[in-house]
């Protein structure tokens, strides 16, 4: 159980950094396709 929780913990981490590099991206394609990306997996 806590090992499943570090896990789903990490990859909030690396969802919300992966949102923040996706926003330095000017283009709008790039950015809606990574949040789809994460919207299918989680």
């Amino acid at each position: 159980m806590l090992n499943n929780l570090k896990t789903l913990e990490t990859f909030f981490v690396f969802k919300v950094s992966m949102s923040k590099f996706a926003l330095n991206y000017e283009r709008k394609n790039y950015r809606e396709g990574i949040r789809h990306v994460f919207n299918c997996r989680f």
